[in-house]
């Protein structure tokens, strides 16, 4: 309840239910105010049977100790735990086409929450790692292309940022940015048109791209300084059936991404037409300025829908 509060989450919530509706990845891993009243311990106890099961569970242990001290600490803790084998939770049917401009009204909000994207590509693509040196180029880094517009060049914003969100299956791209109220629509054009020109209007340069894969590659050791860092690292690996020398293999194969791999990943992934606008601010305000962004009529959306 204390999250409707918050415009930053409402965003959030809203913008996971435009792109996934009522698919598993359109909501939030907390729930909803609904799902929660509802909840029963008969509920839990039946997820728990039907999720959290042996046939499903990887055992990551780091620390000061041999392989066969951890496999006899696993087998007495683990030894009789017992579950049959079931098939992965079922996903959802196809996802909905979400409206162009939506708009969650926030009456005298001084700012506007930005969300923009749509559905991208699952962690398993191949051009993971072009996909990765491009989203940092675009809204990855302080330097990157729309943070430098949005908030050095125009001052609308303290920050903006992109991002992929790879998951299982298909995760959003998003662009994530809080702007002046006043700026919500040029922010929104300035957006697209940033989205797009790296797709070829406006190409990387040498100079972006070694920047771009330097922010990637020259303090990617630090991920791996203690035990903790290194066991999210093999949760990683086990989660997406990452090969066992992923991680030896990343700061080389994001070397060799090239600013045409740069251009082919998002002429693939990105879709301008596609993308789905959420804002969370005064409609009253800036109503009048969303009809110049040739983008339709703008849902409007109530806040006691997420």
């Amino acid at each position: 309840t204390q999250l409707r509060d918050m415009p930053g989450a409402v965003a959030d919530r809203a913008f996971l239910k435009l792109l996934y509706g009522a698919h598993p990845y359109g909501h939030a891993p907390i729930g909803s105010e609904t799902s929660l009243a509802g909840m029963t311990v008969d509920d839990v106890r039946g997820f728990h049977a039907a999720a959290i099961r042996p046939s499903f569970a990887t055992l990551i242990a780091v620390g000061d100790c041999s392989h066969d001290q951890i496999a006899r600490l696993a087998a007495r803790s683990f030894g009789e735990w017992e579950g049959t084998t079931a098939e992965s939770p079922p996903v959802g049917d196809g996802l909905p086409a979400p409206a162009r401009l939506n708009v969650v009204p926030r009456a005298k909000a001084s700012q506007s929450e930005l969300r923009i994207g749509h559905v991208a590509v699952p962690r398993d693509t191949p051009d993971y790692h072009a996909l990765v040196v491009a989203n940092t180029i675009l809204g990855g880094q302080f330097v990157s292309r729309i943070n430098l517009n949005l908030r050095e060049d125009k001052g609308f914003t303290y920050g903006a940022r992109t991002a992929f969100e790879f998951r299982r299956l298909a995760g959003p791209f998003v662009l994530q940015v809080s702007v002046q109220t006043t700026a919500t629509a040029r922010a929104i054009d300035e957006s697209i048109a940033e989205i797009a020109g790296l797709r070829g209007m406006r190409p990387v340069t040498s100079e972006e791209l070694e920047l771009g894969i330097a922010a990637l590659t020259r303090g990617y050791a630090r991920n791996f300084e203690t035990a903790d860092h290194i066991a999210r690292a093999a949760m990683q690996l086990a989660l997406f059936d990452l090969p066992d020398d992923y991680f030896a293999q990343f700061v080389p194969t994001v070397s060799r991404v090239t600013a045409d791999d740069v251009h082919r990943v998002m002429e693939r992934h990105i879709d301008p037409g596609r993308l789905t606008i959420l804002i969370v601010g005064d409609l009253d305000v800036i109503g009048s300025d969303l009809q110049a962004l040739g983008l339709g009529d703008p849902i409007v959306l109530s806040p006691d829908a997420f």
